[in-house]
């Protein structure tokens, strides 16, 4: 196994070592909440875990997660986004999803690194939106063997969307019509990639 690279937040900047190295500048609104090791089978899965809260209500969220596979036995990650964001010099897919927290809980299932991100805000006495808009932003390296997801999740309430008329499926948000460029706007300014 390739230990894992040093990962550390100062003040709000996250900090990885490597695989892949990155340096990301998360918006002052946002407090980190924590770090968690993410037991998912054949993977080495961290993730730091960012809140704009009104208490105990997140109403924003960032969580950045490193996982690498253990084994480059089986097929590398992939990911059909139809668009990409170009980040910090580097090129990213994303994908935008309205979804339901408990829906969406019940679909990925119990050992996923949702609800194991869900279960940790819970422990820790936060409560998350149960109607919420998420941007999955992705960097795939080595090969495809490791990846960084930056996800961000608000409130459904803040953008007006409705689950109902957009559909809970892989969407480009650019088919949100006037939702998207104040749900882009917010997704920009939570972080930077320096």
């Amino acid at each position: 196994m390739t230990e894992r690279p040093a990962r550390h937040v100062n003040g709000q900047v996250l900090i990885s070592g490597g695989r892949p190295g990155l340096r990301l500048e998360v918006a002052s609104e946002f407090r980190f909440l924590g770090r968690l090791d993410i037991d998912l089978p054949g993977t080495d899965t961290e993730a730091f875990i960012f809140i704009d809260e009104d208490r105990p209500f997140a109403r924003r969220s960032l969580i950045v997660q490193f996982e690498a596979r253990l084994s480059r036995r089986g097929k590398p990650y992939h990911y059909d986004f139809d668009a990409t964001l170009d980040l910090g010099g580097e090129r990213y897919m994303h994908e935008v999803r309205c979804s339901n927290r408990s829906a969406f809980l019940e679909l990925r299932g119990a050992d996923s690194d949702t609800a194991q991100v869900a279960a940790f805000c819970d422990r820790v006495g936060i409560t998350v939106p149960e109607e919420r808009v998420h941007q999955r932003i992705v960097r795939l390296v080595d090969d495809g063997n490791a990846e960084v997801l930056l996800i961000y999740l608000e409130d459904a309430t803040i953008s007006g969307a409705k689950r109902e008329e957009i559909g809970e499926g892989h969407h480009s948000i650019e088919r949100w019509g006037k939702l998207a460029p104040g749900f882009l706007k917010r997704s920009a300014a939570a972080f930077t990639v320096l």
